[in-house]
């Protein structure tokens, strides 16, 4: 049905002719739709679910899909639905951080639920794990940490008696199988799956934890404590506009935003796995899996809170170990912490300059 309205429009999404459902308008991130969904008070109470017990904020955290998730933040149970999953989980397993960090302002939000609706009976921190997903897995221990239950995260046990870490390895011995598996969810992350930085982030808190427990002045978590850093206002306060409209100098804000705490949390993850995370690690653990060297230099990174409207900014000291950060573009082969989906729907991972080029 053809929106008279819509030749008045600007934002992206505002000029799709379609009355979308709300389970479509979150899996494909259109905002205007979903919010004709949700205009009066009745309309927002109800409960909305799927056959297998999904509801939007379970699609749109996992296709990440920021403005929407913050939408339906205002007026849906953060751990709704009855698949036996949380959004939590699904954006977990697809590497969706921005998604992850908004779940993570909500108080109510579980972070040790263990998923049923596949009968792993996984955390959200064995999905993130599980999906090769390094920045979730940093992200949720930085979330862990801050609400005090680490040491119960990280010796969680699945439904095969695995913990996360056991996950982790268990993907990292056979990589080419697990990529198949995952790769669908890469334009999400931003990247591809990286295990072994999921095995080193993971042995580095395991260590941590037990310090603590011995009570070690040695104890070094990372300094960045991204999972409490202020969200933009624009997110966080809701709108009866589109939230993805640019502002007056034509930006995306939600997209700045993205992009700096994408960026801010792959340096702390360099951070964290850059202080002699190495084959020793995994025979620490008793690991015999072969080891795959991967070193990365500390960086020191300044997250700035974001202003009133505004977004996230990255301060970060430019070094050789900067440049090596991100994966390569696929056709101009520039590393990028920020990939997107080839328009030419190849499968390609480009940056933005290279999707931009073949429009």
């Amino acid at each position: 049905m053809s929106d008279p309205d819509s030749e008045k429009r600007t934002c992206p999404c505002k000029l799709v002719p379609l009355y979308l459902s709300s389970f479509t308008a979150a899996e494909h991130g259109n905002v205007s739709a979903l919010q004709r969904h949700y205009t009066t008070p009745q309309q927002q109470s109800a409960t909305r679910q799927d056959a297998a017990g999904n509801t939007p904020l379970h699609l749109a955290a996992q296709h990440g899909h920021t403005a929407v998730v913050a939408l339906l933040l205002q007026t849906q149970d953060v751990n709704g639905g009855s698949s036996g999953a949380t959004a939590l989980h699904r954006a977990s397993y697809s590497g969706a951080v921005a998604c992850i960090s908004l779940l993570l302002t909500v108080p109510a939000c579980n972070v040790m639920c263990a998923d049923t609706s596949f009968g792993d009976c996984m955390t959200p921190l064995h999905k993130a794990a599980s999906g090769g997903r390094y920045l979730a897995v940093q992200l949720l221990l930085e979330a862990l940490d801050d609400r005090g239950l680490l040491q119960q995260a990280l010796p969680a046990k699945d439904s095969a008696g695995k913990t996360p870490l056991d996950v982790a390895k268990e993907r990292h011995a056979d990589q080419t199988e697990g990529h198949k598996t995952v790769a669908r969810w890469d334009v999400i992350a931003g990247g591809v799956a990286d295990w072994d930085k999921c095995v080193q982030l993971l042995v580095k808190a395991s260590r941590s934890e037990k310090q603590t427990a011995v009570g070690s002045s040695n104890n070094s978590r990372s300094g960045n404590t991204l999972s409490r850093q202020s969200l933009p206002v624009h997110l966080m306060q809701g709108s009866t506009d589109c939230m993805d409209c640019d502002d007056e100098s034509g930006r995306c804000l939600t997209s700045s935003w993205e992009t700096a705490f994408r960026t801010a949390l792959l340096y702390s993850v360099g951070d964290a796995v850059g202080a002699g995370s190495k084959r020793k690690d995994y025979e620490e653990e008793g690991d015999a899996a072969q080891a795959v060297d991967h070193t990365m230099d500390a960086t020191h990174t300044k997250v700035t809170p974001a202003a009133a409207g505004g977004a996230t900014t990255v301060e970060a000291s430019q070094t050789e170990a900067d440049m090596s950060l991100g994966q390569n573009c696929a056709v101009c082969t520039t590393k990028t912490v920020v990939l997107y989906n080839s328009s030419s729907n190849s499968g390609q991972l480009v940056c933005k300059r290279c999707r931009r080029l073949k429009r």
